[in-house]
């Protein structure tokens, strides 16, 4: 009994899979676009992949971060009323602002 209440306690933590250790983003700081957490919106600067600028990832465009889990090979943006499921290697070419 006072195993499976352990056991219980670990699972529902809130954090138990997130990656606690990351550093907090400034506003105005240029990063990666994996490394933008959830729920926060950025403006891409700089953008290398041709088929990404051709969906709308362009230079200039504001973006909302819908899915960023460390632990999950993609994540989900938003750019206006479209939603994209990006490859984290494909992210990692694009450059974002926190305005």
């Amino acid at each position: 009994m006072q195993f499976r209440h352990r056991i219980g306690r670990f699972w529902n933590k809130k954090y138990r899979f997130h990656n606690r250790h990351r550093h907090p983003i400034n506003k105005g700081e240029n990063i990666i676009l994996n490394q933008l957490p959830e729920g926060e919106s950025a403006i891409i600067v700089n953008n290398q992949n041709l088929k990404t600028i051709e969906r709308g990832l362009y230079p200039g465009a504001q973006i909302f971060m819908l899915r960023n889990r460390h632990y999950e090979p993609n994540l989900v943006i938003a750019v206006g009323d479209a939603r994209y499921v990006l490859d984290r290697r494909i992210s990692k070419q694009i450059t974002v602002i926190i305005p």
